[in-house]
Parts: C-alpha cells; sequence; structure tokens
C-alpha cells in the first residue's frame, strides 16, 4: 500500500507541473493537486516524501 501512496503522489506531482507549464491544463493541475493532498493527508512519512517531491519540482 505504502509504494501505490507514494506512486500516486509522484503522479500528482507530475500533473501539477504538466498543468502549471503548459497552457490550458487547469484539469491537470487540480488532479495533481488532489492527489498531492489526498497522499499528504495519509500519514507522516508520507507528507515528507510529497514535500521533497515538490522541493525538487
Amino acid at each position: 500500500m505504502d509504494r501505490l501512496k507514494k506512486g500516486m503522489a509522484v503522479v500528482g506531482v507530475a500533473l501539477l507541473g504538466f498543468g502549471l507549464y503548459t497552457e490550458d491544463h487547469l484539469w491537470a493541475f487540480l488532479l495533481g493537486l488532489a492527489l498531492v493532498l489526498l497522499c499528504a493527508a495519509s500519514g507522516k512519512k508520507l507528507r515528507a516524501y510529497v514535500a521533497a517531491l515538490l522541493n525538487w519540482l
């Protein structure tokens, strides 16, 4: 289950980046934001992982 959540976090950050750096892709940004928030709310260790991914972006 932990790998699934990490995978969702990576996809969420990728969608955030795709939505930010392209025109007219608000859906990707919002979906990525929802995935990142869902993963970040699920545990302390995963919050640190998501924060590291976002810092990398």
